[in-house]
């Protein structure tokens, strides 16, 4: 009887209401938290308990159905995704035991025993990083070897003493990183804008820090760093804009329409068909051609140093540059565009450019000279040996 009086009390509930209006308020953990603390007080507000009710046939609905979905997708790696979900699940409905017997005979939500689903979870969860860790600790690469290590230390959280995973732990090294200061220098004697000089000197290496390297700007690391990279700009050589006019034309020749061969008597010629020997008559067409090429570039060099802080010996260097170059070419035409040699033609319908400001090219080749950088620094960088010591 009590049952049937909880479902007449959903049902009021939602002819008063509306379940659209109950949709709208985007239920949460926070709603269950706040429905139960209130039937704790109240533990016969009918409308309330109705509507936790609701929530909790809801949330669970739609977290079980994303966990089907995991299962369904067949990928080994969901499974601390599902894991998590069940968790959350139990803890969810677990709320409900600090409810009143009198308030809970009121609702229709049924327990679910998730305590075997959580076990299976866990269980595959652990099985499925244990197999990533030993393939892992196959490669030759020592970020490999990490990732193995933390794949482990997840096992070991989900399941202890889980197989052989105590001893492997024990195998593992640490990698101390290597501490790298670098500084921008801007070394070259000509005028360069304030705005335009700070964008040469903003250097941020600290995107490529890994479990090998720690890249520092500040100066208070060059102390205590193992390396000092000094990147140094000492050319900066601007082209003019450079405009060239050039007048040409170009012409082909083309058939314009068909001639008979004669003989030497002015008389027609056949061929073995009985057909009169045809040949195409040329003419000669022009197409006369206005172009403007317009020219502009931007070129930065400068060098690296990589240095040993240890014996304070350069253990590499390099000049580095970064170019960028405009180019437009546009052109008008007057005649037959069909005498027009491929190259030429492609020029139709090509309009004029305005030349980009020095800021842009700066950038352009800043960037460049940045990249060419990083790329030799970081190349360095992974020549060298790991430091590497026990994980306790």
């Amino acid at each position: 009887m009590k049952k049937i009086v909880s479902v007449l009390t959903v049902v009021l509930l939602f002819s008063c209401t509306g379940p659209d209006k109950l949709l709208q308020q985007k239920p949460g953990d926070d709603d269950i938290d706040a429905l139960v603390t209130w039937l704790t007080k109240h533990p016969a507000d009918r409308e309330n308990i109705a509507r936790l009710d609701f929530l909790m046939i809801r949330q669970q609905g739609q977290e079980q159905a994303e966990i089907e979905k995991l299962k369904l997708s067949g990928q080994p790696e969901i499974w601390e995704d599902v894991l998590q979900r069940y968790q959350k699940l139990d803890m969810q409905q677990q709320k409900l035991s600090l409810l009143p017997d009198t308030t809970r005979a009121f609702m229709q939500f049924a327990p679910v025993a998730y305590t075997p689903f959580i076990e299976q979870a866990r269980n595959k969860a652990a099985e499925y990083n244990y197999v990533s860790a030993l393939k892992l600790t196959e490669s030759k690469r020592y970020e490999d070897h990490q990732k193995a290590y933390h794949l482990l230390r997840k096992v070991d959280n989900l399941i202890d003493n889980y197989k052989d995973v105590d001893e492997l732990l024990g195998n593992f090294n640490r990698i101390i990183p290597y501490q790298v200061y670098y500084e921008v220098k801007n070394i070259y004697p000509g005028y360069i804008p304030p705005m335009l000089n700070d964008e040469l000197m903003y250097f941020d290496l600290s995107l490529f820090n890994s479990v090998m390297v720690q890249f520092h700007q500040e100066a208070k690391m060059a102390e205590n760093a193992d390396f000092m990279v000094t990147i140094e700009i000492t050319d900066i050589k601007i082209q003019p804009e450079n405009t060239i006019d050039n007048y040409f034309v170009e012409t082909a020749k083309v058939q314009d329409g068909i001639g008979y061969k004669l003989d030497e008597d002015g008389n027609f010629l056949y061929d073995s068909l009985g057909q009169k020997i045809e040949f195409p008559l040329l003419k000669t067409i022009a197409c006369y051609v206005s172009e403007k090429v317009k020219e502009k570039s931007l070129f930065i060099a400068g060098r690296v140093e990589i240095k040993n802080m240890t014996d304070n010996t350069i253990t590499a260097w390099k000049n580095i540059s970064g170019e960028t170059h405009f180019i437009n070419r546009s052109a008008l035409f007057k005649g037959d565009i069909n005498a027009l040699s491929p190259e030429t033609y492609q020029l139709i319908g090509s309009r004029e450019q305005d030349y980009p400001g020095d800021l842009e090219m700066i950038l352009r080749a800043s960037d460049k000279f940045k990249q060419n950088a990083a790329g030799f620094i970081i190349d360095e960088m992974s020549k060298l040996k790991p430091i590497l010591t026990k994980i306790e």
